[in-house]
């Protein structure tokens, strides 16, 4: 009966667990009540008696249901663990010849350290206790606000409750673990008792999202969890704009165009320079505030009160800021100008102003005249609308009345500033008898021209102009005129007497077709004509021209001499 464990019988006297009629040998055994046999050995045995019997504290009856055995193991409190030989292998129980095994029934390995008493021994019985490998239940500290996408570890525990000579096995989950901080794994493997373990894992790459690691040893588990920080809520706006005016009043409060607020999350901190501003209509103000997603923003200021200058509110939402800008109007009123009036001048004379210089505009203003015409720094003469800039230098002129003691004003506007320049005529009187210069030219003619090439530049004759007390106004239609060799004009001038003048102007692109050139010195006008040749006839053949002789008519230019007569010029005198 050597390593066997014989209890809890009975007979119908009571408990009896065995009846022998010679000695057997009972070495490490446990027999609950020996009454009624021999037994030798003793080695390690455990028996007691009818009157007081051994508990082997075994635990219910059981099946394995790999093999199909039926079997009682040993409770934690028996004395059947550990209780056998002192070895790594053991001899079987019963009357097997204690031959080694090394395996207990059910194929668990055999001997075992099951009491955890650090010795390895036999269990008696057909049953090797298995060592705890069960630990006891530990837990990591679980992680909040941590950053995203960062690689995040646990705080440390320390494996208890597993059998001293005994090992657990640990595998994790959706991360690492390293044991008494030797390398990080994520391959499963044993543990002993008094190991210090800790996990890492990465954490999520979103806002608020948790990540969990699962660390398992010997079957149980804890959970290493990490919550990642919560996003910050965007209070950076979407890129707004303000249009910024200009030609404003001075010194005026302008309003900008309203922007809309998008692409916050959150409130946004809101603040301006230089201005005021308002949210959805409320009162404007310069102080500091918050802005949120979808209001409506003006910002106001108060424009320069000097002319041509430009002010900035700026508006900052978010750390976005833009620019509502003004520029005053420029300053196109001048300064007041004045003519000197003009009196006692000769009737129908051109009159020209004294000088005046355009000063106080800062840009083009503009200007006209009613009445004359004004020049600008010494160019032409003009009647029609233009622009006079600051520093320009402006004379105005004017033809006088006809009448005696008539007063006649032009004037000139500028910028919205005018002055009249006014020219009054002499007074009418008989005594002394005055003679006013003669303008009137003594009568001229162009010698008419035929038989001219079509579209060719044609020139007349040079006259003298005669009969001429003082300079008298020249001018031209259909052509040009050149006074003296000078250059040849279309342009209106003045022509005095002893002056030699050249009229030309360009044929006709017909055959056979006159133009004229009409030239007015002094009133007087006339006519320089020019005629193109006729069509010239095909040319003959070449049968035509052999030797037969043809007459022909020959072709000859008509001309013609104006005859003009001279015309007695009437000299008027005016009287005073």
């Amino acid at each position: 009966m050597n390593n066997s464990i014989i209890a809890n019988n009975t007979n119908g006297n009571g408990p009896s667990d065995c009846t022998t009629t010679g000695w057997v040998s009972a070495d490490y055994a446990i027999v609950g009540a020996t009454d009624g046999c021999l037994i030798g050995g003793l080695v390690g045995s455990q028996f007691g008696t009818a009157a007081n019997p051994v508990a082997p504290m075994l635990a219910a009856l059981a099946t394995d249901t790999t093999a199909g055995l039926r079997y009682r193991a040993p409770l934690a409190s028996s004395t059947a663990i550990d209780s056998g030989e002192v070895s790594s292998v053991c001899n079987a129980p019963y009357f097997s010849g204690d031959l080694p095994v090394s395996t207990d029934m059910l194929g668990n390995p055999r001997s075992a350290d099951g009491n955890d008493d650090g010795i390895v021994a036999c269990d008696i019985g057909a049953i090797e206790v298995k060592p705890d490998t069960t630990p006891d239940a530990f837990a990591f500290s679980d992680q909040i606000d941590v950053a995203v996408n960062t690689e995040i570890a646990s705080d440390v525990i320390t494996v208890s409750g597993v059998a001293s000579l005994s090992q657990a096995s640990i595998n994790i989950d959706n991360g690492e673990y390293r044991i008494n901080s030797n390398d990080f794994t994520a391959e499963d493997g044993v543990v002993n008792n008094g190991d210090s373990i800790d996990v890492r894992h990465t954490s999520s790459n979103e806002n608020s999202a948790t990540t969990n690691t699962v660390l398992t040893i010997g079957g149980v588990s804890d959970t290493f969890s990490s919550i990642t920080v919560a996003a910050i809520p965007d209070t950076t706006p979407d890129a707004f704009s303000f249009t910024g005016q200009t030609n404003v009043a001075l010194n005026t409060t302008i309003n900008s165009n309203s922007v809309t607020i998008s692409g916050l999350e959150a409130a946004a901190a809101i603040a301006i320079t230089g201005g005021e501003y308002r949210i959805n209509g409320g009162s404007f103000t310069t102080i500091a505030g918050v802005v949120e997603n979808s209001n409506t923003v003006v910002v106001r200021q108060t424009s320069s009160a000097t002319y041509s200058t430009s002010t900035h509110a700026v508006l900052t939402i978010g750390g976005v800021s833009d620019t509502f800008s003004l520029t005053t109007l420029p300053n196109t009123t001048p300064d007041a100008f004045g003519f000197t009036d003009q009196s006692n001048v000769a009737l129908n004379t051109l009159s020209t102003s004294n000088t005046v210089t355009i000063s106080g505009i800062n840009a083009a203003a503009t200007i006209s005249v009613s009445g004359g015409e004004y020049r600008i720094n010494g160019g032409d003469f003009n009647a029609s609308a233009g622009v006079a800039n600051n520093g320009d230098v402006v004379v105005v002129r004017q033809a006088s009345s006809a009448d005696f003691s008539t007063t006649t004003e032009a004037v000139l506007t500028i910028g919205g500033v005018n002055d009249a320049f006014s020219v009054t005529t002499l007074a009418c009187s008989v005594l002394p008898e005055t003679v006013l210069p003669d303008t009137m030219p003594d009568a001229f003619s162009f010698i008419s021209q035929e038989g001219i090439e079509i579209n060719t530049l044609i020139t007349s004759g040079a006259f003298s102009v005669s009969g001429l007390e003082a300079e008298a106004p020249i001018s031209i239609s259909g052509g040009e005129y050149s006074i003296n060799d000078g250059e040849f004009t279309s342009s209106e001038g003045v022509v005095n007497n002893d002056d030699l003048v050249v009229v030309r102007y360009t044929s006709s692109e017909s055959y056979e077709t006159a133009t004229d050139a009409v030239l007015s010195v002094g009133g007087v006008s006339f006519t320089y004509r020019v005629t193109t040749l006729a069509e010239p006839a095909a040319k003959p053949s070449e049968a035509d021209a052999g030797g037969s002789s043809k007459s022909s008519k020959g072709s000859f230019g008509y001309w013609l001499l104006p005859l003009f007569a001279l015309l007695a010029v009437r000299r008027f005198r005016i009287f005073r």
